[in-house]
């Protein structure tokens, strides 16, 4: 049986983490995104940053096995997924060449990746901070169409274009959940 679980990463989690970033690095590179996170980012610095501000989540697949001779439980619990949640105001949403659909307070997702072992990672990010917040912000690279299609499936609306931190412009999504 298989489960995924959202936690709040810890210092113990920092090499799993790491190996996502650099696996989901790889995957742009492969995919016609090489600028995306160029020059190793999310850099260590910053995910041990995320972490200990409590902002970085890791996604776990929790599979057991039931050994029918003992009856005893082996779980392998795996990372598949990282990302940042923060709440509350984001510089870099400041300003933007369009406009956002609310000004109510807002959660944002920042560095989602996956392991690229299981599908839904994004989504899974979705409903977990949209249970925590009902106005999300996210924003990601013009190239980076499985981000792109994953956003827009879950029912973000493009709300303009952002230039993050290094200078680079950034398609803005948000999504308000009304349940």
């Amino acid at each position: 049986m298989e489960q995924v679980l959202v936690r709040k990463a810890a210092t113990a989690d920092l090499a799993d983490i790491l190996a996502i970033y650099a696996q989901a690095r790889k995957f742009m590179r492969e995919h016609g995104n090489p600028d995306q996170w160029k020059d190793n980012r999310p850099s260590e610095k910053t995910v041990i940053n995320d972490i200990l501000k409590r902002n970085c989540y890791i996604i776990q697949l929790c599979s057991t096995e039931r050994n029918g001779l003992t009856k005893s439980d082996d779980e392998k619990i795996t990372v598949v997924g990282v990302f940042a949640f923060i709440t509350g105001n984001d510089p870099t949403y400041s300003s933007i060449d369009g406009a956002w659909h609310s000004d109510k307070p807002y959660g944002t997702i920042h560095r989602l990746a996956s392991a690229g072992i299981t599908g839904g990672i994004a989504k899974t990010c979705f409903d977990y901070c949209s249970k925590r917040i009902s106005y999300l912000r996210i924003d990601t690279h013009e190239a980076n169409t499985p981000m792109y299609k994953a956003v827009l499936d879950y029912g973000f609306r493009k709300c303009g274009t952002i230039i993050t931190d290094n200078g680079t412009p950034r398609t803005a999504f948000d999504f308000i959940n009304r349940q």
